[in-house]
Order: C-alpha cells, then structure tokens, then sequence
C-alpha cells in the first residue's frame, strides 16, 4: 500500500472570485408557444372542476343563495391566476448546453437550476403529450444514475430542437464512454 505522501495529493481551496461566472451564460427561453399548451390543460382541469361546482350549487344551495356568486367569483378568481401563473412559469424557464453539461432553470416563486454534467447522463427520451403535439411541442427529459432528484425535464421545446438536443446529448455520452 502506497504512503500518500508518495502520491503529492492536494485539494487546495480556491477563491470565490477566481471561480467562473456561471450567471454570464446565455440561457435559451422555451418556446412562448408552451403556455398554450398549458392554457388548454388549465382550462379543462377547471372547466371540470366548475361543472362539479354547478352539481353543488344545483342541488345543495339553489342558484339564489348568495354563497353560490361566492364560489363561481371564487372559481373565476382561481381560474384567472392559474392563467396567469402558467404564463409566468413559462417566461421563466430556460435552458442551456455547453460543453460539459446541460442545464435548467425554472420556477416562479421558488427558482430552480439543475446542471447535470454529460457523465452523469444515462439516457434520454422526449415525450409528446396531446397539446404539445397540437403545437408541435415536445419535452427532453434527461435521466442520470442519481435518481429522480437529479432528473430534468425540459418543456416546451420546438419538436426538432428536442430532436436535435436528444441526439447531440447521446452521441455526446457515447463518446465519454468510448473514451473511458
């Protein structure tokens, strides 16, 4: 066994300033045209939600009783800022792939920035659902050996872009590992 002074192992510390300034990357938005998408599966989860609601109102309270206006402003209240919210949530998320990594930002009231670099990547899929196809969205998820907290899902991506992304990103890891 090997003395470790025989090694010259160091880990020196390193000055916050001379670390590179990872804030002067150029993130790339996701498509503007996502937040359709997201209007459409709002709108349905609340237009199910509402005729619940008239259900109710018909059959418990009568259409007359003050509390019934209560609900429906409430429901439209609900409604306007899950709009809303989804428009927000759009304008912040965004992405970027640089040499050694990928990453994602997200979040609107708690923001979120994942890297994952190219050698924790084990695969990639891209995932369609039925309004992303509509608009010819698509989303990139890109898997790693961590487990799903160090996942990442990208929506919102432009069908050929996603495309694009997920082969650069596999024949970017196929070559790490030829290379190992």
């Amino acid at each position: 066994m090997q003395n470790l002074d025989d090694e010259q192992f160091t880990n020196n510390p390193l000055a916050a300033g001379l670390l590179p300034d990872v804030a002067t990357v150029t993130f790339t938005p996701v498509e503007s045209r996502y937040r359709f998408a997201l209007y459409y599966s709002t709108t349905m989860l609340f237009g199910i939600i509402l005729i619940a609601l008239i259900i109710v109102i018909l059959l418990v309270m009568g259409v007359t009783h003050w509390f019934s206006w209560l609900l429906l402003i409430l429901w439209l209240s609900l409604y306007l800022f899950a709009l809303l919210f989804a428009q927000m949530r759009v304008e912040r998320m965004k992405y970027v792939v640089r040499e050694r990594d990928v990453s994602f930002k997200e979040g609107v009231w708690f923001r979120d920035w994942t890297t994952i670099p190219f050698n924790r990547i084990q695969h990639c899929e891209i995932s369609k659902g039925i309004f992303d196809r509509m608009y010819k969205l698509a989303a990139l998820k890109i898997f790693t050996a961590g487990g799903s907290g160090s996942d990442i899902a990208i929506p919102g991506l432009n069908q050929d872009d996603a495309l694009r992304l997920r082969d650069f990103i596999i024949n970017h890891i196929q070559h790490l590992d030829e290379e190992e």
